[in-house]
């Protein structure tokens, strides 16, 4: 008897341990972890109330208003409005919000926040229109440079 209870307690145990790790879901995960899937982070403040701390390696730090600092990832969901982190780029971070209009129709919102900024610069857009591509300001200068039409002659004494 001694020894049947000793074997099974050998076999049942690891399966024990295994399942107490796939119903504890993501307790041993580190917060932004890609392989948990997204979080939602602060979802009782606005977007408006996020600072942008700092960013490197695909992870951003925000703090929103004088609350405790928060690690994002690329698909992480911020505040009430649950907009989406689309990029964490070297002293920027890119949201995505979805929202409807007072006419109805869905709208989609990109915010870009920069480092030390507050809720960043909203770039309004229909959700159905195609997507709009950031496009670096460029200035052009004419090829050739315009021909100078010299004064009028101002009549001499007669």
């Amino acid at each position: 008897m001694r020894n049947l209870s000793d074997y099974l307690r050998r076999c049942i145990a690891p399966v024990l341990a295994l399942l107490t790790v796939f119903m504890a879901g993501d307790a041993w995960s580190q917060p932004g972890d890609p392989s948990v899937g997204p979080r939602h982070v602060v979802a009782e403040k606005t977007v408006g109330e996020t600072t942008l701390i700092r960013t490197s390696d695909g992870i951003a730090v925000i703090r929103v208003t004088k609350g405790p600092m928060e690690r994002v990832r690329v698909g992480d969901l911020i505040g009430l409005s649950r907009a989406v982190v689309r990029e964490i780029a070297p002293g920027r971070l890119v949201l995505e919000e979805t929202f409807t209009a007072k006419d109805g129709g869905p709208n989609l919102a990109l915010i870009v926040i920069k480092e030390g900024e507050r809720g960043g610069t909203r770039y309004l857009q229909r959700a159905d229109e195609p997507h709009f591509t950031g496009t670096r300001p460029v200035q052009v200068t004419p090829a050739t440079p315009d021909v100078v039409k010299p004064p009028p002659k101002k009549p001499g004494p007669m």
